[in-house]
């Protein structure tokens, strides 16, 4: 099976291309920039559309995974043209990655990531959308910023999350490649609902700091949906490393 992937140069991509399930796939990445010599690659510019209709030739499906928070309007425009092109080639199956909650968090990248689904189910190619729960590694990205005020570990009062291994989440979307296209398929998510506080005292063990882990209440829209639990997926699937496992592959320690 030959398929482009978009957003081949992230964290997520090395896990795709290193899964075992994909030994017998031949990968195509659209880029910006050079990429891996490891695989094709078609220089291009998805949200500007560019390099686009040649990245779609002659594959049998398209794994989009590129995605930009800082400019969510750039999703909205990436999908439009990936979209278009994947009819106009014809390409079989378009496998979309995107968020739970996107439909429930008035966040504005996650709006626009709604939108770029609502832009993959009604554009003429057949598709699979795979929402998926926040990754162990953006968890860990996170507590790293929240590390700034010396002392303390802030965290988001009455939230809880649901993480999950990027490498389980890769292993998704190739079972999703092989299985052909299915419509919205059932949420992915983490093997474990833990609060913030849990969830940041595990990290704050593992990377051996001393430091008080604080909740702090967030006003507004987003974080009230959080607080309801928007952010995870309790009758979805679910994953099988924990947080703490995760944590003693990535930093060595017992939490």
């Amino acid at each position: 099976m030959r398929v482009l992937v978009t957003g081949g140069t992230g964290r997520l991509a090395e896990h795709l291309f290193a899964s075992p399930g994909a030994s017998d796939m031949t990968w195509r990445i659209l880029s910006r920039r050079p990429a891996s010599a490891r695989h094709e690659v078609v220089n291009g510019d998805l949200s500007a559309g560019t390099g686009v209709a040649e990245a779609v030739r002659d594959v049998d499906a398209i794994l989009h995974l590129a995605s930009d928070p800082a400019h969510p309007e750039h999703d909205v425009r990436s999908a439009e043209h990936l979209v278009r092109a994947a009819a106009t080639a014809r390409v079989a199956h378009l496998v979309y990655l995107s968020i739970v909650g996107v439909d429930r968090i008035p966040y504005r990248y996650y709006q626009a990531k709604h939108a770029a689904e609502g832009i993959v189910a009604g554009g003429g190619t057949a598709w699979t959308i795979v929402r998926a729960t926040q990754f162990h590694s953006f968890i860990d990205s996170l507590l790293s910023r929240a590390v700034r005020i010396p002392g303390l570990i802030l965290v988001p009062a009455g939230v809880a999350v649901q993480s999950v291994a990027d490498g389980e989440v890769a292993a998704r979307l190739i079972n999703a490649l092989r299985a052909g296209p299915a419509g919205r398929a059932r949420d992915f998510a983490g093997p474990e609902i833990l609060p913030a506080k849990t969830v940041a005292r595990a990290w704050r063990t593992a990377r051996r700091f001393r430091r008080r882990v604080v909740s702090v209440p967030i006003p507004g829209a987003v974080a009230r949906a959080f607080r309801t639990g928007a952010n995870t997926a309790p009758a979805g699937d679910r994953g099988r490393e924990t947080w703490a496992e995760w944590l003693r592959t990535r930093y060595g320690a017992r939490v």
